[in-house]
């Protein structure tokens, strides 16, 4: 039996729209230090020059409005890298 809770319905709300994944506009707010050690956890993998966040189905705007709150609120250095993936497709990493 899964267990399902009001609180994890908000959330999904805030990061899925007309079921697409995003960056909600309040990221700097619900990005906590936990929050974050979650999403590389997730998210994330470890290369030679430091830690990447695999952002490839958001858009650039979203990216870049992640990349702002982790070089603002966390003092991270980010660089922007995008992929061209085969149906032609640009994704956006971080």
């Amino acid at each position: 039996m899964t267990r399902s809770f009001p609180c994890f319905t908000d959330l999904h709300l805030l990061f899925y729209v007309n079921k697409v994944k995003v960056i909600p506009e309040n990221i700097y707010d619900l990005l906590s230090p936990i929050a974050l050690a979650h999403l590389i956890m997730g998210d994330g993998s470890v290369s030679k020059h430091g830690i990447i966040l695999c952002t490839n189905c958001y858009t650039l705007s979203d990216v870049i409005l992640l990349m702002n709150v982790l070089m603002i609120r966390y003092r991270l250095e980010c660089t922007l890298w995008s992929d061209r993936r085969n149906n032609n497709k640009i994704a956006y990493r971080r």
